[in-house]
């Protein structure tokens, strides 16, 4: 991480530029409720987030324990 800042210090030495056009108010990110999910197809979370994925899995857990019930 130290290294990163030493690589950013030297950048900004080296231009000359100090906040990279961006104002002290302005945050880095975006607006989350626009995010569509790839598993559920839902607004606002992403698919590693998905309430949906958690259900699929211990159904998916049953299903396969039915078939092979010795493994």
């Amino acid at each position: 991480m130290a290294m990163i800042t030493v690589r950013v210090n030297e950048f900004m030495r080296r231009t000359g530029r100090r906040n990279f056009g961006m104002k002290k108010d302005d945050r880095l990110g975006f607006d989350k409720s626009k995010v569509e999910c790839y598993k559920c197809h839902g607004l606002g979370h992403f698919a590693r987030e998905c309430r949906g994925s958690y259900n699929n899995q211990q159904q998916n857990q049953q299903q396969h324990q039915q078939q092979f019930p010795h493994l």
